[in-house]
């Protein structure tokens, strides 16, 4: 049983931990650290629109994305929802 802690305040979720993996929202999008290297992240939008897709080359890996919206991201088998 892998243990998930959602770090947030109001109505926004800033930080998602799963394991060792940390997705984290930023003032440019969204910041993925510890993540395999090969592994694939996906972001999508709420209605499951594809909207950016990108192989892990590094610790921590930034994708810009407009903020004020709700993305799906997910990370090898991991999926979570996260609102910039």
């Amino acid at each position: 049983v892998r243990k998930m802690v959602v770090v947030g305040d109001g109505d926004a979720i800033h930080a998602i931990e799963a394991s060792d993996i940390i997705i984290q929202g930023t003032p440019f999008g969204i910041r993925v650290t510890n993540a395999e290297i090969g592994e694939t992240i996906s972001v999508y939008s709420l209605n499951g629109v594809l909207q950016k897709s990108l192989k892990v080359e590094e610790k921590t890996t930034d994708i810009l994305l407009p903020l004020d919206n709700v993305y799906i991201i997910k990370v090898g088998g991991k999926m979570v929802k996260l609102k910039l």
